[in-house]
């Protein structure tokens, strides 16, 4: 489950949805089911991840592939409904988390979501 992490409150819906919609509508079912599968692994059951980090940079021959297709060979739109792919599996995970946007490493900004592990 995903979280707000000022509010606590429990987030229920995929932000951009009619945008990540149309993504989704030009991948098949199996496609869709795999890239959530592997986004599940890549999360496992460490405390911390950072979205855009999950996927590496060469996308050749993984379950997220199709996702670079979908969106005409537009990596940055590639990346954002990657990102949207993410939000939308830590919504439905059985384990509590929660994200920040704009956070850092030392003084160099981390550009992806991070999402962290919480106890209500």
């Amino acid at each position: 489950m995903l979280y707000n992490s000022d509010t606590k409150e429990l987030i229920e819906r995929i932000p951009h949805l009619a945008e990540y919609n149309e993504i989704l509508s030009r991948l098949k079912q199996e496609e869709i089911l795999d890239i959530k599968a592997e986004i599940n692994i890549k999360v496992g059951i460490e405390e911390v991840k950072v979205s855009g980090w999950l996927p590496g940079s060469d996308w050749t021959g993984t379950p997220f592939a199709p996702i670079f297709v979908a969106c005409k060979s537009n990596r940055e739109l590639a990346g954002k409904i990657f990102g949207l792919f993410v939000w939308d599996v830590m919504m439905k995970r059985t384990d509590d988390w929660s994200f920040i946007r704009g956070a850092k490493i030392g003084e160099v900004p981390i550009e992806s979501t991070v999402y962290f592990k919480i106890e209500l």
